[in-house]
């Protein structure tokens, strides 16, 4: 695998950790691929919990789907459904997933950490939902955020491309702890320690009841927004406003 290395570890917690294929540890659709069969992996090994990690300086930037002139609907598609089944795999896993974050997270990114259960951030860490500085909308990015960021708070980082400190992340409830850097595996190795050590009926019924109390929603939010990106990307508009930046570059 190229853009992430997966194993089960003696302890029986499975690590996931996302490399930099590409630059800021970008997932594109091969990406999206190698991440879901480490999840499937994670799944059928039985683990007690799920832990993402990150090589490289940020977590992860989000997408990365290239010069929107030279794509198609199809393509634009299939990554969208890539995306959403990754983050279907993390919302609704039978075990806790945590992800120990030492760097920067935007976009898609952003979705993920927001899909599992417990993230402890570096406070150096910033976090954005930054599309509209490419003149594209947050449509993936958004609907995961929204679940927890207060909505005009939310709005202000999507239409302005604003992006917070680790220590807002934690007011506004998109991670769990600001941690020193260097703390955030240690932090959630900890959690997880004290996680596993409960009867493990407990555990999978709050996993459970997280999932089950949503009622579908979260499935129903990104599918939406994955209905909506080709068209977004596909915009007349959006095809000028790069036309127009090539001109005066």
């Amino acid at each position: 695998m190229e853009g992430v290395r997966s194993h089960l570890r003696t302890d029986g917690v499975f690590e996931v950790a996302l490399l930099p294929k590409n630059p800021g540890n970008r997932f594109d659709t091969a990406v999206l691929e190698e991440l879901s069969a480490a999840l499937l992996e994670a799944e059928k090994s039985k683990a007690k919990a799920i832990l993402l990690t990150h090589e490289g300086d940020v977590f992860c930037l989000g997408g990365n789907l290239g010069d929107a002139r030279e794509q198609d609907a199809g393509s634009i598609r299939t990554f969208a459904d890539r995306l959403s089944r990754v983050l279907f795999q993390v919302f609704y896993a039978s075990v806790p997933v945590l992800a120990a974050v030492e760097g920067d997270v935007e976009g898609g990114g952003v979705s993920l950490i927001q899909a599992c259960d417990m993230v402890a951030a570096a406070n150096t860490a910033r976090f954005g939902i930054p599309e509209m500085e490419a003149g594209m909308a947050p449509v993936i990015s958004m609907s995961g955020a929204r679940r927890v960021i207060p909505e005009k708070r939310m709005l202000k980082m999507a239409y302005l491309a604003e992006r917070i400190s680790a220590q807002e992340a934690e007011a506004w409830g998109l991670i769990t702890q600001a941690v020193a850097c260097g703390e955030a595996r240690s932090t959630c190795e900890e959690w997880i320690g004290r996680m596993t050590a409960k009867n493990p009926s407990s555990v999978s019924t709050i996993r459970r009841l997280r999932r089950d109390l949503d009622g579908g929603e979260y499935f129903r939010q990104i599918n939406t927004a994955a209905d909506i990106l080709p068209g977004n990307i596909l915009h007349r508009d959006t095809y000028a406003m790069l036309n127009c930046r090539d001109q005066k570059g």
